[in-house]
């Protein structure tokens, strides 16, 4: 009687998606930009003596109230990802802003995220992110 090697159990892989807004703020108004896209960035480590390479993943356009999504597929280490705002198809409200990190990365790490059991998939919920206008949005006045 022959003995088949124990088989390992089929274990789904945890789908990995991250989600946010991009708004437009120009002057005191603020609203969805339908259009925008966001970019992941994520370093790979390079071993000993080579450089790190980066992995860059761009978001579909976003919808009409602003929202985004973008699948993680191929990226099993999530600590070096960086989610950044890319670009703006308003010209009046193209220039990027660093409200919740839009221009120098907001890193995946420092974020929690919802797990769907049923599903099995974590989302990263980020932003809201904002472009603005040619001149910079007003500052807060302090009263």
């Amino acid at each position: 009687m022959s003995q088949n090697p124990p088989t390992k159990p089929y274990v789904p892989e945890i789908l990995k998606v991250v989600d946010g807004i991009i708004l437009c703020k120009n002057g005191y108004q603020t609203y969805p930009i339908q259009g925008a896209k966001a970019k992941i960035v994520c370093s790979e480590p390079g071993s000993y003596g080579k450089d790190k390479k980066d992995v860059v993943i761009y978001s579909d356009p976003t919808d009409s109230k602003g929202y985004f999504h973008v699948a993680l597929t191929n990226i099993k280490d999530l600590l070096h990802c960086r989610v950044k705002l890319y670009t703006s198809p308003v010209e009046a409200c193209n220039n990027p802003t660093n409200v919740n990190k839009g221009l120098t990365g907001l890193p995946l790490s420092m974020y929690g995220y919802r797990y769907h059991s049923d599903k099995n998939l974590k989302i990263f919920s980020v932003g809201p992110f904002y472009f603005t206008g040619h001149k910079a949005a007003p500052t807060t006045p302090k009263y």
